[in-house]
């Protein structure tokens, strides 16, 4: 009778060690959504223009190693710019992420000072942009915090071709 007790018991262990296992897996597929601030600066390659940049992002990853999301971003470098992009998340390696979120900029030319202003005020450029980027995410208690730096290649309309650098952090918060 003793045997069989014991059988129990070592059976058990492994068994309450896996549910401990799962138990934390759920925990953490519950946190499958963020959403994320970004503060940071873009550098126009073409013209070296550099100026502030704000945005925000939402995430749904879906796994481990996937997520899916949107971002919007405004800066101002020369011309004042709008990003909007669908984006997708790869995540090769813990706290890496690879970011490549096609999407379209409206550009809005800064005025000059002879300009008149209803040209300038109704002048707006629709261009493609494919964003490619990487960022390394360091958990906070409840916040993640993310430096990171992206390409914008961006197509125009007359065949051109201008690409942007974007750096800074991502203050994300999970749920």
């Amino acid at each position: 009778m003793r045997m069989i007790g014991l059988l129990v018991l070592l059976a058990a262990g492994p068994a309450s060690g896996q549910h401990a296992e799962q138990h934390e897996s759920e925990h953490e597929l519950e946190k499958r959504n963020e959403v994320a601030v970004f503060l940071g600066a873009l550098s126009n390659l073409h013209a070296s223009e550099t100026g502030p940049s704000l945005g925000a992002e939402y995430i749904r990853e879906v796994s481990e190693t996937l997520g899916f999301g949107v971002m919007a971003e405004f800066a101002r470098a020369g011309e004042r710019e709008a990003l909007i992009a669908a984006s997708v998340v790869v995540r090769p390696i813990s706290n890496v992420s690879v970011v490549i979120a096609p999407g379209f900029v409206v550009e809005k030319p800064e005025a000059e000072p002879d300009d008149d202003e209803h040209s300038i005020e109704t002048s707006r450029e629709f261009s493609f942009v494919a964003r490619l980027g990487v960022a390394y995410g360091f958990e906070w208690s409840r916040v993640t915090l993310a430096p990171t730096v992206y390409f914008d290649i961006l197509g125009s309309p007359d065949g051109g071709v201008t690409v942007h650098l974007v750096y800074g952090v991502s203050i994300g918060f999970p749920f």
